[in-house]
């Protein structure tokens, strides 16, 4: 198990929008596999940078540097929430935490 002390909660930057887009599809790819795709993996890249990462409030749950989840906020409501694959227990719960 992991120890959530060690995970660091901030803003995310355009640098993180490869680990984010790489998180998002494995998430996808892992809890719906049988959801048909409308979108490439390149078209998903591009869409997390020029518009998720521009226009909302993303957040990033970090552990050794390394990417754990993300939210994004529109305004006040939840937009979007991603954990990795295979994160559980208090490690979730603390990515699930933006503010």
């Amino acid at each position: 198990m992991r120890a959530a002390a060690s995970i660091t909660i901030e803003r995310a930057s355009p640098r993180d929008a490869g680990e984010i887009a790489a998180l998002y599809l494995a998430s996808r790819a892992e809890a719906l596999p049988y959801l048909h795709r409308c979108h490439s993996d390149d078209e998903v890249r591009s869409w997390i940078s020029a518009v998720m990462l521009a226009s909302g409030e993303t957040w990033v749950a970090r552990e050794a540097g390394r990417i754990l989840g993300f939210a994004t906020l529109n305004g006040e409501e939840l937009d979007q929430l991603y954990l990795l694959p295979g994160i559980s227990g208090a490690a979730s719960a603390r990515c699930c935490s933006p503010r």
